[in-house]
């Protein structure tokens, strides 16, 4: 069903795909005041920069320095994918609902981390993380939104909006990972978390069959 839909569509969007208890799960312990997230610099974009020809600094308008907290659950290796958490249960459980409501028989993952923002009052609706691609080895990202937040993520395609997707608890998105994409900040929201996933593409994969 997935991989019938990404070869007709760039990208498809399923809400509540996800139990709701788990739903419930994943963000009650993601959002837990001691569950273990890692700070890290990263820069806040101005959409304008990404059409102009110029190689983006942060000396260009609208640039602006900024932290973002990840937690890693899966790693890609030069040899394989391991787990460098022991939360990694929580992507496992996400990725068995994913294979049962989907009907399909495994997906493989090359790597997948939690990303949490937070509001920053120096940002605006038309900073975005640089456009970026997950992973140089072909794939399918996956994102599943924690919780209902404004940071709409923003999927490009040959320099163009192909569109905008809205974070909504619950909600997955996957599309083709060649794809630049990004994540906008919230602002009205103190936190936007999302679960990014990377799934291997190959030969059985594409006609329905693959291993988690």
């Amino acid at each position: 069903m997935l991989f019938k839909e990404l070869q007709k569509k760039d990208f498809v969007v399923y809400d509540n795909l996800i139990l709701k208890n788990y739903q419930n799960t994943i963000s009650n312990t993601l959002l837990d005041p001691y569950f273990p997230w890692y700070l890290i610099n990263s820069r806040s974009d101005d959409l304008n920069n990404f059409y102009s020809t110029k190689k983006t600094t942060s000396t260009q308008k609208n640039v602006l320095e900024y932290v973002k907290f990840v937690h890693e659950f899966y790693r890609e290796n030069s040899h394989k994918t391991s787990s460098v958490s022991t939360h990694s249960k929580i992507v496992d459980q996400l990725i068995q609902q994913i294979l049962e409501n989907l009907n399909l028989n495994s997906l493989e993952i090359l790597r997948a981390k939690s990303n949490l923002q937070t509001s920053n009052v120096n940002v605006d609706n038309k900073n975005i993380s640089t456009p970026h691609i997950d992973t140089k080895n072909k794939h399918i990202v996956g994102i599943y939104y924690v919780n209902n937040s404004d940071g709409d993520t923003t999927i490009f395609k040959n320099k163009k909006i192909l569109t905008k997707i809205q974070p909504k608890k619950g909600r997955l998105l996957f599309f083709k990972g060649d794809l630049k994409h990004s994540a906008g900040y919230p602002i009205k929201n103190q936190i936007r978390v999302v679960i990014n996933m990377n799934f291997k593409i190959d030969q059985q994969l594409k006609h329905g069959k693959r291993s988690l």
